[in-house]
Formats: C-alpha cells, structure tokens, sequence
C-alpha cells in the first residue's frame, strides 16, 4: 500500500487505539500484519506494532477523533516535560561545554498574545492595496500573528537542535507541526512572513537561521504553485536541514580562514549525517528527510555530499538551497559582516548556472523582489525607507515604511508608502521611485531592532 501525502509519522510510543495505520518503518512481510493498512482495534495489535516497530505512518483522517486529539495532546506534554526537563537539569560537566552545545540555549522573549482568527483575515492583502498609504494596524495584526507562529517554531528547533545534540530523539510531530503553521502564515500573506526574517538572534544563530530557511523556502515554493502537500514536505525538510551541523565543533563553525582538509570533510558530512540521523530517529517523512541530505548538492555537479548534477537534484533540495544559501549571506557571522539583500541576490543572479539552476534562481528573485522586503532604500527625492511589502509583479515599486526625510531627519509619524500606487501623481502625490539600496550600517540603523520596535514585537536581537 503506498503512503499518501495527508499520512503522518508517528513514534509506536504514542499510538492507542483507533488510529488508522498506512504504512510501517518496514516492509509488512517482516511483520505479522495480515492486512496492509489497518485502525488499531486492541492493544494486543498496540504490543505488536511496539515490538517490531519504531514508528508508522498514519491517515489521520482515517483515525477515530478521540485517538487524534490523545495523540495531540499527548505529543504537547511530551514538549512541555522535555522543556522542564531542560530548564530544571543542573548536572554538572566533567570538562567545559563545547561552544556548540551553548549557542541556542537563550530562550526568546515571549511575543505579544496572538491576534484573532476574525482580525487575521480582515487584514490580508493590507500591504498591496491599491492606495499610497496602506492600513498599517492590519499589517501589524499579520506581523504579530507571523511572529507568533515564528516564535513557537523557533522554540522547537532550539529543542530540537540541544536533543540532537545530547543523541536524544528528535520532536518530529511537532517540527511537522510547526512547519504546517508556518506554511498557512506564508499562504495568507507571504510579506509579513518574510518581513520577520529579519529577526536575527545572535545567541541562538542555529534555530533562527532553520525557521528563517523554512520561511522563505515556503514563500518560493507557494510561488512556484506547489502543491499543499509538497509543501509540507519542503517545510519540514527545511526547517531541520541543518540538524546534523550540531555534530561540527562551533570552532570550525566560525573559523574565519580557509579550513584544513579534514575540517572541510568534516562540514561536507554535515547533511549526510543529519539525513541519517533523521532516519534513524523515525517520524520524519522520506521526501523531508531527503532534502536534508540533498540541500548542499548545487546544479554543476560540485556541491556534497553525493555530487549529484542539475536534474538529479530534488526541486525542493534546490529551493532549500537557495533559501539557506541567502540568509546565511545576509546574516552576521564572526567571520564576516552580513551581505546586503540585493548584493546577496546579485551574487545568486550571477552564479544561477552554477548553483540552483535558473528556474528556482529567477523563482527566488521574484518572491523576495529587486529589493527584498527588509531592505533599506533610497527614493528618487532623497528620502530614506524600509522594504516592508511587494504586489506581485511590482518589484521596483514596493511598499517602503519612511524612516528619514529628505533632509535626513526622523519621520516623526513612520507612514507607509505604497510606491506602486504613487505612479501617475494619484491623489496629488509626486510618483517615487527607488534611486538605490543602502546599507544598514552605513545609516547606522540597526533593521531587526526597527521591525521589533515598529511592531511590539519582543527579540534577543
């Protein structure tokens, strides 16, 4: 029987009754299931599926609504046991902690209480009306919402990344979970989604750097029409595609010269070791799984671990690619200062053969825009704002927040400005176009501390 893409991996741990098993973690000819494909009636059938099984795949949609909401609930104080576990655990260490072991260990502020369902849906699309200054309390709602989808997300790569590295298991259902909420915040409005990219956390580099992939992995392939399943499958993969870099000393992580031979070797095994390690761990569908191990493969043959060549490469591989290869260019690492947004996308531009292929490089380019959203700019008369939103196929006119006047002075009122809807003098105003981008640091404005401030919204950063 072939696993369907509504199937879900499931521990043999959690199962109960009721539960609609597809498919086991082996073939069912090793097993003694009669049929393929069953709901578990007994616990009899419960001591069975234990015995030879680490997980299964199940139809929830096939599963008795009680069993489903007892695996959910389950599964939650699972999380919540790991946390207080982690937050109470006070054994002391033999020798000093590897850098690595540390970096994710600060916990977020929590962020502001989650707007509801009904404001949610009145203010989508509030970034590409057809007026030169948009509503900016209905973008705020979906920035908040996004950031606490964001958040909880965050949370659970930080768990999951200190689990990896302590060779415990890995919180699947939930990363399946997360990815799936982050998927339906990129769907209802792909800008404030990836506005919070910008969030950066200089303690906790690793986990914000997943759910940053996993964002903008979403938001291309909703752009290249995937379809909902397939993107559960690349939200997943993304967001645990650097699961297995928690076995490189952060030493090397962050070396700032050219590495040895065996340091080289060592990174190049990074996605290799994390696709074996989700294999191992269970509940991490095949597809996901593979696009851990395939995301550093690059179209001219050249990339790791297998070498694989244009084609042979997994389209979702490709767009994870692409989407980590960007926020690590444009992110502060010790070696190196973060690259501007379209310095970064002009680099991606120039190399597209070589790398991701131009499909999924032109893709890219037109989600996050000639300006990608977070970028600061120039208008034509002098005045200084911030990328915060883009109608599709307006790239050179996106929506820009006014930070400083023409003079350089603070706006004392940030308005947003549609520039799109400012062509052809509407209402009396001047039509403005972008002159060029700026660096942040050349303003001296720090852009994750702005968006945090805009917005209410609690950072590290």
């Amino acid at each position: 029987m072939s696993r369907s893409q509504s199937s879900t991996a499931i521990p043999v741990s959690l199962l109960r009754p009721g539960v609609h098993v597809v498919e086991l973690d082996r073939p069912w000819t090793e097993t003694p299931f009669l049929f393929q494909g069953f709901r578990i009636a007994s616990d009899e059938e419960l001591s069975m599926l234990r015995k030879y099984c680490r997980f299964v795949y199940a139809d929830l949609r096939r599963s008795d609504s009680a069993a489903v909401q007892a695996l959910r609930d389950e599964a939650e104080r699972a999380r919540a046991r790991r946390r207080n576990r982690d937050a109470t655990a006070q054994a002391p260490a033999s020798a000093p902690p590897e850098p690595v072991a540390k970096a994710d260990s600060t916990p977020l502020p929590k962020p502001a209480p989650r707007p509801s369902e009904a404001a949610r849906q009145e203010s989508v699309g509030a970034l590409i009306e057809e007026v030169p200054h948009p509503d900016r309390d209905r973008f705020t709602t979906l920035v908040q919402h996004a950031h606490a989808v964001r958040y909880d997300a965050h949370e659970l790569m930080g768990l999951n990344l200190q689990q990896a590295r302590d060779a415990a298991a890995i919180d699947a259902l939930q990363a399946r979970s997360a990815a799936e909420e982050m998927a339906a915040t990129v769907l209802e409005d792909p800008a404030a989604a990836l506005w919070l990219t910008h969030l950066r956390d200089r303690d906790q580099y690793l986990a914000t750097h997943s759910v940053n992939v996993c964002i903008l992995a979403l938001a291309v392939g909703h752009h290249m029409g995937l379809a909902r399943g397939q993107l559960m499958q690349l939200g997943v993969g993304a967001l645990l595609h650097a699961i297995g870099r928690v076995s490189i000393p952060q030493h090397i992580l962050d070396k700032p010269g050219e590495l040895s031979i065996p340091e080289r070797d060592l990174v190049q095994r990074y996605p290799e070791d994390g696709f074996r390690m989700l294999v191992e761990n269970g509940g991490v569908p095949r597809i996901a799984s593979l696009i851990v191990r395939r995301h550093q493969e690059r179209w001219a043959g050249h990339g790791y671990p297998d070498g694989l060549f244009s084609d042979d490469i997994p389209q979702l591989a490709l767009i994870t690619g692409i989407a980590d290869a960007y926020d690590a260019m444009t992110s502060d690492r010790p070696y190196r200062a973060a690259m501007a947004p379209d310095e970064a996308l002009h680099v991606l531009y120039e190399s597209a053969e070589r790398e991701f292929g131009t499909r999924v490089v032109q893709a890219f380019m037109r989600v996050v825009g000639a300006f990608p959203i977070g970028s600061l700019v120039e208008l034509d008369n002098g005045a200084v704002g911030m990328v915060v939103g883009l109608k599709p196929g307006a790239g050179l006119w996106p929506t820009v927040l006014m930070l400083r006047t023409p003079d350089g002075a603070p706006y004392e009122k940030r308005l947003l400005l549609n520039l799109a809807a400012t062509q052809g003098a509407e209402q009396g105003l001047q039509g403005r176009r972008i002159r060029r981008a700026r660096r942040p640091s050349d303003l001296g404005i720090d852009t994750g501390a702005l968006v945090a401030e805009e917005f209410g919204l609690a950072t590290n950063a």
